[in-house]
């Protein structure tokens, strides 16, 4: 007992021994390092946290009527890309899949189709690093020209013009415009082409240029 009491008065002396003012400038001194840690801690848990999400070259975002249009739609790129949907109808059966890549949103109160496309964004975006985001509607129907697969063929056309902005166009409108197929005619031979008249509900939109796009307007 003697001797922790010895031990604390000896602690006493030591600190008695530095001058106040020294005191209060090395606890200002060790608050503000106390500070800069914290926030390094912060930023590197931010940073462990964007790698610990899984890369994907191509993430698809859309809305569904109900949740066996939005599984359809995801199926019919073989459960190769992500996809999170917003089921705005008012279907509320219960869809159960294997696929671990299939993700659904339910809204509590009716959306448009723009809040829906950025609720599926912000969502995607908490589970994957995204090369590309393919806004879908539920009721597309692709088909691929080559012997390749329908994923295959977006991706090989993807890195070969990356990262230009794909669009699917509406060759209905184009051909009764005289304007816009003199336009489509111009760059028939080229590999590339202005988007002319295009829907949001197809369009690839690239990482470094969908903040300019995602939220869209409400109109």
């Amino acid at each position: 007992m003697d001797e922790l009491f010895e031990a604390e008065e000896l602690f006493v002396d030591i600190w008695a021994y530095f001058p106040e003012n020294y005191t209060r400038e090395f606890i200002m001194k060790f608050k503000v390092r106390l500070f800069y840690l914290c926030v390094l801690s912060f930023i590197l848990a931010l940073v462990l946290r964007e790698q610990a999400k899984k890369h994907e070259y191509v993430c698809i975002i859309g809305n569904a009527e109900t949740a066996m249009d939005a599984y359809k739609m995801h199926q019919q790129w073989l459960d190769r890309f992500p996809s999170v949907w917003v089921q705005w109808g008012n279907d509320t059966e219960t869809l159960k899949t294997s696929s671990r890549r299939f993700h659904l949103l339910h809204s509590d109160r009716t959306v448009s189709w723009a809040q829906g496309i950025f609720m599926a964004y912000s969502e995607i975006q908490k589970r994957y690093r995204c090369e590309y985001f393919f806004t879908h509607d539920d009721d597309l129907d692709f088909y691929s020209k080559s012997d390749e697969s329908l994923p295959d063929t977006l991706l090989a056309s993807l890195k070969q013009y990356h990262p230009a902005v794909v669009s699917f166009p509406y060759d209905y409108v184009i051909r009764h415009s005289t304007n816009l197929r003199d336009i489509n005619s111009h760059f028939s031979n080229s590999s590339v082409s202005p988007m002319l008249v295009f829907d949001s509900g197809m369009i690839l939109y690239h990482a470094s240029v969908v903040d300019f796009f995602i939220p869209y307007s409400p109109r």
